[in-house]
């Protein structure tokens, strides 16, 4: 094996085993990779640029010279469209500041001779088809010329650096889609224990008004239970204790369908009025009665089966 592909291959090796690799931190990879790299390509300096897509900018990440990380400029890719076009072509960039061809010229023109670099060669680093940034190799020498192994090379470290990026994407993903579940979570929580309180409330004021009427409103009708009939008197004290019963909020619940006339006829079945006595409490007639008894029967689902109606009306009071 050629001692460069020999070198290449432990460097790939290497990198490939980082833990910075595995788990997707991609800013700590990159710098690593052009630590392990630097050597091999005997450039003056290797840069990372990310690519500002919103605002048609390139700016430097950094600068390494095998020694230092330095900051970098920007560049305004408005004013390097062959660049630009070959980069989202993914296409390798590869600029002499002595050749005329059109895409030297155009770098040469933009960077290469503002910074002195004799000779570039630099790659993207891939999100899918969006180009997210460039590594690029700069070299000071006059003489310089890229070598195909070197070609090769900055490609397979950008095609590195393109998987650790997305690996980085998807664990933030990953790691957003767990926090917003725990945070619905903890909101259904919330909202659970809001209803526990509301119902807790409820019964608590229904208590209460059963114990007022119990205590305050009995007592004041027993005082003029002699001024008024008996059937009078059961209807009022059969609606007072209705106004803390749970059976109309049961009725309600499962869609019964009663009507109102069958919901007071209902009322007077639970207090033990009979036929009659309910036809003169409501003032209709009896057959009335018992045409509301049947429809109640039938709703409640009791049609053809052998149980007393006002048990059932009972039991369903209680549940």
């Amino acid at each position: 094996m050629p001692a460069k592909i020999e070198q290449q291959y432990h460097i790939i090796r290497k990198l490939t085993n980082l833990k910075e690799f595995i788990n997707g931190d991609f800013e700590t990879f990159l710098r690593k990779s052009i630590e392990e790299a630097f050597s091999y390509f005997k450039c003056d300096r290797i840069s990372y640029w990310t690519y500002l897509k919103d605002h048609h900018l390139l700016k430097c990440h950094f600068y390494y010279n095998g020694t230092n990380y330095t900051n970098g400029q920007t560049l305004n890719l408005t004013k390097l469209p062959l660049y630009l076009d070959r980069l989202k072509s993914r296409q390798l960039n590869e600029a002499y500041r002595n050749k005329k061809d059109a895409l030297s010229k155009e770098l040469t023109h933009n960077y290469l001779e503002a910074e002195k670099v004799e000779a570039l060669l630099d790659y993207g680093v891939y999100d899918a088809e969006e180009v997210v940034g460039v590594l690029s190799l700069e070299s000071y020498d006059i003489k310089w010329k890229w070598e195909i192994e070197e070609i090769s090379f900055l490609e397979i470290l950008c095609n590195l650096a393109s998987n650790c990026y997305i690996l980085q994407k998807r664990k933030q993903a990953e790691s957003l889609l767990l926090r917003n579940q725990k945070e619905l979570e903890e909101i259904n929580t919330t909202l659970r224990n809001v209803l526990d309180k509301i119902e807790d409330e409820k019964k608590l004021q229904t208590k209460n008004i059963a114990t007022n009427i119990e205590q305050n409103i009995i007592p004041q009708i027993e005082k003029i239970r002699a001024k008024i009939n008996e059937g009078e008197y059961k209807q009022l004290i059969n609606s007072l204790d209705n106004i803390s019963s749970h059976f109309y909020r049961k009725v309600a619940k499962f869609n019964y369908h009663l009507t109102p006339a069958e919901l007071r006829v209902c009322q007077l079945i639970k207090s033990g009025f009979q036929g009659k006595e309910i036809a003169n409490s409501l003032n209709i007639s009896y057959f009335t009665v018992e045409t509301h008894k049947k429809n109640i029967r039938k709703k409640l689902g009791l049609t053809g089966r052998p149980v007393n109606l006002k048990l059932a009306l009972e039991e369903l009071d209680h549940e």
